[in-house]
């Protein structure tokens, strides 16, 4: 299957990707270094607060975590306790060209400040939103729904699997329930999400060649997971660009 190299509009919420590192530093001393090494070049540093996120409709909450927002307000950048640092998009996606350019400057910024020595796991995860869509009648899969009695409104299916290496996570979740109005648009009422995760891990990477080319492998297999499961109608109405 030709993989496209974009859809137009993208429909992509998140873009997460994930690094795991190794420093000789202690966390609470690297984020001095670190705080130093990326506000002198552009970055602007957003107080520390506790780390929120919603599943199921329920606030949860996660260790505190350092932000840094770069130039222009477009990406941000998390250190967590845990020996990572997570990259995400603000509000719309700037492309991968882009986001792979301001990702390989700020870890090559951070290496050859001696802040971080070597990498061992890469995370792409990106979750796509398509508004008003029953995801589960576009996508090449399917499996029964019924439960006697009752028809299902809302539906969440997760799949893991592993492949030449990677581990890969696919969440679809299908017309989840919402009440959106935007001017000029119909009501949005449901949407659904593709959800798919790519992880590389059990290395030790130093050089940031081998590192970036890591990443742009976990890129690829994400983008032909998302491609390869939606059918090619739907696909077609995405406006696929080649």
């Amino acid at each position: 299957m030709k993989i496209p190299i974009k859809i137009e509009p993208d429909r992509i919420k998140d873009a997460l990707m994930q690094v795991f590192y190794s420093s000789d530093l202690s966390y609470e001393i690297l984020i001095g270094y670190v705080h130093k090494t990326l506000t002198n070049n552009g970055f602007r540093y957003v107080t520390p607060f506790q780390e929120q996120s919603k599943i199921n409709g329920q606030q949860i909450n996660f260790n505190p975590t350092h932000l840094f927002v770069g130039p222009n307000d477009q990406v941000k950048i998390q250190i967590h306790p845990n020996h990572s640092l997570t990259f995400n998009t603000i509000s719309s996606y700037i492309g991968w060209t882009k986001y792979r350019e301001l990702i390989e400057n700020v870890l090559r910024i951070l290496i050859d400040a001696n802040n971080i020595n070597s990498f061992s796991r890469v995370g792409i995860r990106y979750i796509s939103e398509f508004e008003n869509i029953d995801i589960l009648d576009k996508v090449k899969f399917g499996y029964d729904q019924s439960f006697p009695g009752t028809e299902i409104d809302t539906s969440t299916s997760n799949l893991k699997w592993r492949d030449e290496g990677y581990s890969i996570s696919l969440n679809l979740t299908s017309n989840l329930p919402v009440n959106i109005t935007k001017e000029k648009q119909a009501p949005i009422t449901s949407i659904s999400l593709i959800d798919i995760d790519v992880i590389k891990q059990n290395f030790e990477i130093k050089d940031i060649g081998q590192l970036m080319k890591t990443i742009d492998d976990c890129h690829f297999k994400q983008k032909s997971v998302f491609f390869s499961l939606l059918n090619q109608d739907f696909l077609n109405e995405l406006n696929p660009v080649y």
